[in-house]
């Protein structure tokens, strides 16, 4: 971590709102992004998912123990919200819908096209067991070196390239039975 970010952590450890907003900013794209990809393209989920663990990870902050960067620890809390999310009985029960209509506008035929193909990826991967989910999603859709993968989902890097198989294997057995939906 360079010298100014361990300024900035240690201010944040204090309580210094602005420092934490520093250091989250630099992952800021990158963390709603991934929010984003767990909540299958839902602005309003990944928002709140987001600011859900970002709360949590101020709360926190001084658990932060450097073994890992503080840009995998965010995208850790990041996991650990989207999993009570998905996994709430409240959220479960009233069947809450995650995705949403892709707004349409007045484009290209091929560009719809490749938003509703995109979209109809995304609900067949929210199919997938949560364990499934987040492992095409971080190494995926999020494009994740699987060292880093493995830091935040606590696993070793062979357990990552086997749950990958194992769950773009389950992926691409839902896209063959569902590929009407790409065509």
């Amino acid at each position: 971590m360079p010298v100014q970010n361990d300024i900035l952590l240690q201010k944040a450890v204090n309580g210094d709102t602005i420092a934490f907003s520093e250091l989250v900013k630099e992952h800021q794209n990158e963390l709603f992004n991934f929010a984003l990809s767990v909540s299958k393209g839902n602005h309003a989920t990944a928002s709140d998912i987001l600011q859900e663990a970002l709360v949590k990870a101020f709360l926190n902050i001084k658990k932060f123990n450097r073994q890992a960067s503080f840009k995998t620890w965010l995208w850790t809390i990041i996991r650990r919200e989207f999993i009570n999310f998905v996994t709430r009985p409240k959220t479960r029960a009233a069947g809450v819908e995650l995705d949403r209509d892709v707004p349409v506008e007045s484009k290209q035929e091929e560009e719809l096209a490749q938003q509703q193909r995109h979209t109809a990826l995304r609900n067949l991967i929210s199919t997938l067991n949560v364990t499934e989910q987040e492992i095409i999603i971080l190494v995926d859709l999020e494009e994740q070196k699987y060292d880093t993968v493995a830091e935040i989902l606590d696993i070793s890097p062979s357990a990552v390239k086997s749950r990958l198989f194992r769950a773009r294997k389950q992926l691409m057995r839902l896209v063959l039975e569902n590929k009407k939906l790409f065509l």
